[in-house]
């Protein structure tokens, strides 16, 4: 019988992490491009590229901010086909935070006066969410490539398209939002593939929690050892 072999570790690579006046200059540059809604959604919502081209508007509840992640776009031999998520986990619905709907609901009358004037006609709740200029669906290899090309024509900070998601894990641990929450609106396999991500994050976080913990009772801990060595 053979002896079992431990799987090698996945290697994380740290992820690029944006300040929020990098982030903001983005979203600005974004204005009037095919990227303006599609990339604020990405980083308030952290979804996989694959996922935000998959969407649709039925998978959205503008009233609610209920999101719901079905299935995911891919490109199989040049051509995009919509396929079920990535895992299990990865099937899921998430609460959007309340500032991302205005944007929807703008991006949803735009893209309805795009369709209108291409004739395309009325779409409803089968139509995705995020959709090309010329009514064309978007490969999500495309997308990674357009905001490349966007990011480097703009001079704005270098990530990668993928790199949004993780910015969104990124400001959700910092807003002081549990792990086991991140990992779930990621929709992570395990709370360990989160960890391993943000580890570099938590570690920051530990020094954080040490000095507001010192600041609440290093006082009471100072003079408790300075009355026993004087006693």
């Amino acid at each position: 019988m053979a002896n079992k072999v431990d799987a090698p570790l996945a290697i994380y690579v740290e992820p690029r992490v944006l300040s929020l006046q990098d982030t903001h200059r983005i979203i600005v540059a974004a204005r009037g491009t095919e990227l303006e809604s599609i990339v604020p959604f990405t980083i308030a919502t952290g979804l996989r590229r694959g996922e935000v081209c998959g969407l649709r508007w039925s998978d959205i509840d503008l009233s609610s901010g209920k999101l719901s992640v079905q299935r995911a776009a891919a490109n199989v031999d040049g051509k995009v086909v919509i396929k079920a998520t990535k895992t299990r986990k990865s099937t899921r619905s998430d609460q959007m935070q309340p500032e991302v709907t205005p944007y929807l609901i703008r991006h949803r009358a735009q893209q309805a006066e795009r369709h209108l004037a291409l004739g395309l006609g009325k779409r409803g709740g089968d139509g995705f969410v995020f959709d090309r200029f010329d009514g064309r669906q978007w490969d999500p290899n495309e997308l990674s490539r357009k905001f490349t090309r966007f990011i480097r024509r703009r001079n704005l900070p270098r990530v990668k398209f993928h790199d949004l998601r993780k910015v969104y894990g990124s400001y959700a641990y910092d807003a002081g939002v549990p792990l086991k929450d991140i990992s779930e609106s990621l929709g992570h396999s395990n709370i360990n593939v989160t960890s391993a991500i943000y580890v570099h994050l938590m570690e920051d976080w530990k020094k954080v929690k040490a000095t507001k913990l010192d600041a609440y009772m290093g006082s009471m801990l100072r003079e408790a050892r300075t009355a026993s060595d004087s006693g």
